[in-house]
């Protein structure tokens, strides 16, 4: 099997043998081409880019649909009224290349074809529309770029020419980009198309800087040289300057919050507004991990090597005394604009989970209070309505009701022997594998019932990224690929040759096949019918 690595990007796991990062678009290496079946990388991985090798074929194949690599994370919501998280949803649109031009296209219907070779792309927040980029030539060859917009329809609109970089809004309605580049100087116009229209934001953007697009495109924030260093700025139809050494990753819409960090003290503030008169110091962010709600009224960072929690630019407030992983449902849309920033699609963080490094699952009640769940927690799942917590613990499965501060956890499972388990999107079920290979499915303290033997998952897969739909799982046994809602194990049908690895996304499942020295990949919406990619 392809070994992992990680994106240098978003920090997603990537298969050794792709060439294109399946979160962010980020190209990572370059494929090596290979005769061995057990390294094939077909993945048409999770709307990604992916190189076909074996057998001399170099198409690149990526399906906006699936966004299974986003999805590293399964979790929980919280207290009295659950926290409202939304989950990604799919464009239904397959973007693949074919010989020297791209295409889009919906699964049985005509394609639409634009000429050039795909470079990179970005989704937006939920993952149902797309910025691409296109070369004249293939392998990054190519200085010349046009950048297009997908919202929707299989037919892109066509942003610019000549383009060096782009930025995409968090709801998919507009995009930054860069042009123009003076080396010289180390400056380039930075403009923003939105609604059909081309509006030049600044010709002095600080070409090796970051932009970033409030949530609707109606603010942005950006850097320009200046004589003592890098200026920030922030954008709302007017340009406001927010001082010489304060770096701005971050806007709200309409100004209402501006991010950025101080390159003197490496604190991060936030303001209130487009002017620079008013600002809370939050301190100095550890590993810049930052994660944002949907519309970047609250932040959760760590700071001090302790957790903390602003509020509509507030003072900061302690969520605990180590880093914190936020616990959320599958298949939640989470956005990554840098190596380390995040926007999580969740309304607000009252009424929500975390666990700590030391294993302890923690609530954030309505009134931004903290109160323990269980210790000593494993893998943690929240279900769907935002209150049932499915986590491993001493080698047991528990689930309690995250909202009732005296609730204890109830066992449903006890069984030594287990090596991996998953809960089903409602929380009512689970798989769980043994150490045998075994597959295994519970419905509630119901006894468990034997899905299959001898099943193999790819490697570096969990078995939470089997999961499709919410309830049927999907895994690999004797080269042929089977799925199971618990009661039955069906075959997948429609396919030819040897199943050689798979990809389950939130859109459908994609996998690569061998037949007497032949490559195929397939695709499937609904993870039974599926469809040969020419």
């Amino acid at each position: 099997m392809a070994r992992m690595i990680k994106c240098k990007f978003c920090g997603a796991r990537v298969p050794g043998n792709m060439n294109f990062c399946a979160s962010c678009g980020t190209r990572v290496k370059d494929a090596e081409l290979t005769k061995n079946a057990d390294s094939f990388g077909g993945d048409a991985a999770a709307a990604e880019t992916v190189k076909k090798h074996v057998v001399n074929f170099k198409r690149i194949v990526f399906t906006v649909i699936l966004v299974a690599s986003a999805i590293t994370a399964i979790a929980l919501v919280s207290f009295i009224k659950p926290a409202k998280y939304e989950k990604f949803k799919s464009g239904k649109i397959t973007v693949m290349q074919e010989d020297d031009r791209v295409a889009f296209f919906r699964m049985g219907e005509n394609k639409f074809y634009i000429d050039g070779y795909i470079e990179n792309h970005t989704m937006n927040l939920i993952g149902n529309k797309m910025a691409i980029l296109v070369s004249e030539e293939p392998d990054g060859k190519s200085e010349r770029f046009s950048l297009y917009l997908l919202q929707g329809k299989p037919q892109p609109q066509l942003v610019d020419e000549q383009v060096h970089k782009y930025w995409i809004s968090a709801s998919g309605n507009a995009v930054a980009y860069v042009k123009e580049f003076n080396s010289a100087e180390h400056i380039a116009e930075l403009w923003l198309y939105l609604n059909g229209k081309k509006t030049l934001i600044t010709s002095k953007f600080f070409y090796s800087g970051d932009c970033f697009v409030s949530p609707n495109a109606s603010a942005l924030c950006y850097t320009t040289p200046g004589d003592n260093g890098l200026i920030g700025y922030v954008w709302d139809g007017e340009e406001h300057e927010l001082g010489t050494g304060n770096i701005p990753f971050a806007v709200a819409d309409k100004c209402e919050y501006v991010y950025y960090e101080t390159t003197d003290t490496k604190d991060i503030c936030v303001q209130k507004g487009n002017k620079n008169d008013n600002k809370t110091i939050l301190g100095e962010v550890l590993f810049h991990y930052i994660t944002f709600n949907r519309d970047l009224s609250q932040v959760i960072f760590l700071s001090d090597f302790d957790t903390y929690l602003s509020r509509n630019g507030g003072e900061r407030e302690k969520l605990g005394e180590m880093e914190t992983y936020q616990i959320y449902p599958n298949g939640t849309a989470v956005w990554f604009f840098t190596y380390t920033y995040r926007i999580l699609a969740i309304d607000n963080f009252a009424n929500s989970f975390f666990e700590n490094t030391d294993s302890e699952l923690m609530h954030i009640n309505s009134k931004y209070e903290i109160n323990k769940i269980a210790e000593s927690a494993g893998i943690t799942f929240l279900a769907d309505d935002g209150k049932t917590l499915t986590f491993d613990k001493d080698g047991s499965i528990y689930r309690v009701n995250g909202f009732s501060e005296n609730a204890k956890p109830v066992e449903i499972v006890s069984d030594e022997n287990i090596t991996e388990f998953a809960a089903t999107d409602d929380g009512s079920a689970l798989f769980f594998q043994n150490e045998a290979k075994e597959l295994y499915y519970q419905r509630g303290k119901e006894k468990p019932i034997l899905v299959d033997e001898n099943i193999w998952l790819e490697s570096g897969t969990n078995l939470y990224e089997c999961i499709f739909g919410g309830d049927t799982i999907y895994y690999k046994s004797d080269g042929a690929i089977y799925y199971s809602n618990g009661l039955k194990r069906n075959t997948v049908s429609g396919i030819e040759g040897k199943v050689l690895n798979f990809v389950v996304g939130i859109g459908g499942i994609s996998l690569g096949t061998m037949d007497y020295g032949v490559v195929r990949e397939y695709f499937s919406e609904d993870g039974k019918e599926f469809i040969l990619l020419e």
